[in-house]
């Protein structure tokens, strides 16, 4: 409860601090108004948290003034416009829970998933590239399958040893699998209030059969031949004390593997690791502070520092390569 109000106090003063700055008001001010909420729109104005009591269409019409020969564009008709020429960097994006087997097509599942298959497959796409200069990792992910972040991660490192400098962008989440994969990029960046860490392993199973036997009146008998652990993941019971033991033997490993590869990663004695590590999580400014990640910012920042990595002069034009 205390490290968790420790990342909430974070992100939160993060948050009035970023507003305060953008308003041009104290954050003693700023803190004032967020906490007396809610209020009308109009109390909102007079505190400065906002410019104008408007509607959409007057808001087009402020953004027009704002512009010279300018129209307004449909999000869904918008597209960046495509730059040719200049050095590349590549651009790979991971965004939700990193799965592993091939690509899903589930028409009834709109969660974005992290494809081990698809990242690793694109980091090394972008590696064999002569072009390439270095590769942008944008990563946000709450973590997933060990294995499926594993093989991403030796994709990574695949790249890097073949001459990539590689810079990882952490999203709003960059976590548990999520930091495992980054763990090896020449620099991570994060946002101030990126939540990131939690470098440590979680697992177990979901038991369903008491609730299929009264909901359903199933009659489940399973026959099994081979090994003793063939039952260990049936829906239909816990695990046995045998069960128990080998599945924490299995936590353990990955757990120490996962320490292992951010002490060597990121330049620490496994002790430096574990005191920033048992599943706990922080913002990106405390995650700076514990030398689990290397600057603050967004996109711009990992491009930039992209560049500098690759030694391309910062006026030079680039091309990026999704």
């Amino acid at each position: 409860r205390v490290l968790f109000r420790s990342l909430m106090n974070g992100i939160y003063d993060n948050m009035i601090a970023n507003i305060a700055t953008d308003r041009g008001i104290t954050p003693q001010a700023t803190r004032a108004a967020v906490e007396a909420t809610p209020f009308t729109a109009q109390r909102a104005r007079e505190l400065t948290l906002i410019d104008q009591i408007g509607r959409p269409e007057e808001a087009e019409r402020a953004a027009l003034a704002r512009a010279e020969n300018a129209e307004i564009v449909d999000f869904a008709d918008y597209r960046a416009p495509v730059h040719s020429g200049g050095r590349v960097i590549a651009v790979v994006q991971g965004e939700g829970a990193i799965v592993s087997g091939p690509v899903s097509h589930d028409l009834f599942n709109d969660e974005s998933q992290m494809n081990s298959d698809a990242i690793a497959q694109a980091l090394l796409d972008a590696s064999e590239d002569d072009d390439v200069a270095a590769i942008v990792f944008r990563v946000s992910s709450p973590g997933g399958s060990v294995v499926a972040s594993d093989q991403i991660l030796a994709a990574l490192r695949t790249a890097k040893e073949r001459g990539k400098h590689i810079v990882v962008s952490m999203g709003d989440v960059a976590a548990s699998g999520g930091y495992y994969v980054s763990a090896f990029a020449d620099e991570i960046i994060a946002s101030p209030s990126t939540v990131t860490g939690s470098i440590g392993v979680v697992g177990g199973k979901l038991i369903i059969g008491p609730a299929m036997d009264y909901y359903l009146s199933t009659n489940t008998e399973t026959v099994t031949v081979g090994s003793p652990m063939v039952e260990m993941f049936t829906s239909n019971r816990g695990f046995n004390q045998a069960e128990r033991a080998t599945f924490a033997a299995f936590i353990d490993r990955a757990y120490t593997q996962f320490l292992g590869l951010v002490a060597e990663g990121r330049g620490m004695t496994p002790e430096q690791v574990r005191a920033v590590a048992q599943g706990r999580v922080w913002t990106g400014q405390q995650a700076l502070e514990r030398g689990l990640v290397d600057h603050l910012g967004g996109f711009s920042v990992a491009l930039a520092r992209a560049r500098a990595l690759a030694g391309i002069d910062e006026n030079a034009r680039v091309q990026l390569r999704f």
